[in-house]
């Protein structure tokens, strides 16, 4: 594993290229400044590319996979379930899915509680193995966290009739990070 302390696409590649990195994982931020890189320096092993965070944008799988011949795959990730969606298989054919459930259950909930149909948005509600046990501060278990162990993401997704979730957004746009709350729209600056 090789961190890098640069989020600078020159320095990216440079690194990588050094090392013999085979995968990366980033945010759609840092695949649409590697896919803007301009130097024509290839990545010869590169074998995966992983986008999560938040949802990738159309035109940065496009630009990325232009550039470094190779459709990045989307996850979704959370510090409470870990990664527990992943697109490997479908990254040809639906890039901008975060995969299918695998080892956990998903559900998508609408305002009301109720699941809402393929194709429909609603939250994203996860349960199954690798769940988190508890917060730590201030201290709450999974019990008192989740309803009869589903836990609400506070994501908006919707799944296709093949099972592929897409993310379409956040049920509250606030990010509330260790007590620091973020506004995404508000945010300008990086």
């Amino acid at each position: 594993m090789v961190l890098e302390d640069s989020h600078l696409a020159g320095e990216l590649v440079t690194t990588a290229r050094a090392r013999g990195a085979t995968v990366f994982y980033g945010s759609p931020f840092h695949l649409a400044l590697l896919a803007a890189e301009n130097s024509a320096r290839a990545w010869p092993t590169l074998r995966l590319a992983v986008s999560t965070a938040f949802a990738l944008p159309e035109a940065t799988a496009v630009a990325f996979a232009r550039r470094y011949s190779m459709a990045p795959a989307q996850g979704f990730g959370i510090i409470e379930a870990g990664l527990p969606l992943l697109n490997t298989d479908a990254a040809r054919a639906k890039p901008l899915c975060v995969g299918r459930p695998d080892d956990c259950a998903l559900r998508l909930r609408d305002e009301r509680g109720a699941d809402v149909a393929p194709g429909e948005i609603g939250e994203l509600w996860l349960r199954g193995p690798g769940m988190f046990d508890a917060y730590l501060v201030p201290w709450r278990e999974r019990a008192a966290a989740t309803d009869d162990g589903w836990f609400a993401t506070g994501d908006l997704a919707s799944q296709d009739e093949d099972g592929h979730v897409f993310l379409r957004g956040r049920r509250k746009s606030v990010i509330n990070f260790g007590g620091s709350k973020f506004f995404p729209e508000r945010s300008r600056r990086c």
